[in-house]
C-alpha cells in the first residue's frame, strides 16, 4: 500500500488506519464529521472516564476514536475505554486487535438504530464488554452489554454496567 492509495484490506487498514474512516463490508468507509454538540459530548465522556479510572486507581486508557479489529471490520468507537491489564497488554498499536471493553458511540439524528445495534454485536463478538449508545437529540443513553439494556434519560445517573466498576455521573453533565 502506498502513501495515498486507499488500503486494499482489513489488515491494511489495520496497519495504518487513515484518519475519519472504518473498514467495513470490505470497503473504506468514511466516517462522518462530528458537529459541535457530539464533539463536546465525545470530550465529556472521555473526561469523566479518565477523571474516574485515575480517581478510582483502576487506570487504564481512555482513547478518542480509535481504530479497533472487530471480527469481519474495522471500527473506530467515539470513546473506549483499555483496561490497566490490557494496556500492558497491547502497548502501543495502531488499531486495537480486539474491541475496547468499554465504548462509547454517539449517535447522529440521521443514523438508523438497527445499524447501531448490529455494530454493539460486533464490539460484543469480539471481546466488547459494554457498549454505550448516546442519542443527544433525544437525551437518552443507552447502555448494552451482551446480557442486558438499560434506558438512562437526561435527568438520571448512568452507572457502567460491566467495566470501571462504580462509575456514575449525571447523564445531564455528559449531554450538556
Amino acid at each position: 500500500m502506498t502513501e495515498t492509495s486507499p488500503p486494499a484490506s482489513l489488515s491494511d487498514w489495520l496497519s495504518a488506519p487513515p484518519p475519519s474512516t472504518e473498514w467495513v463490508n470490505q470497503r473504506l468507509i468514511p466516517r462522518s464529521s462530528k458537529d459541535e454538540q457530539s464533539g463536546k459530548i465525545q470530550l465529556n465522556i472521555a473526561r469523566s472516564w479518565a477523571r474516574y479510572k485515575d480517581l478510582s486507581a483502576q487506570g487504564g486508557q481512555v482513547y478518542l476514536s480509535p481504530a479497533c479489529k472487530t471480527t469481519t471490520q474495522g471500527r473506530c468507537p467515539d470513546v473506549a475505554y483499555l483496561t490497566a491489564a490490557q494496556v500492558t497488554q497491547f502497548g502501543t498499536f495502531s488499531a486495537l486487535p480486539q474491541s475496547f471493553p468499554l465504548i462509547a458511540e454517539i449517535v447522529s439524528a440521521s443514523e438508523r438504530a438497527e445499524p447501531l445495534y448490529d455494530k454493539a454485536r460486533e464490539y460484543f463478538q469480539s471481546g466488547g464488554l459494554e457498549v454505550w449508545l448516546v442519542f443527544p437529540a433525544s437525551r437518552w443513553i443507552v447502555t448494552l452489554t451482551p446480557q442486558k439494556q438499560k434506558l438512562y434519560g437526561f435527568q438520571e445517573l448512568i452507572k457502567t454496567q460491566q467495566v470501571l466498576p462504580g462509575f456514575c455521573v449525571a447523564v445531564a453533565d455528559l449531554l450538556s
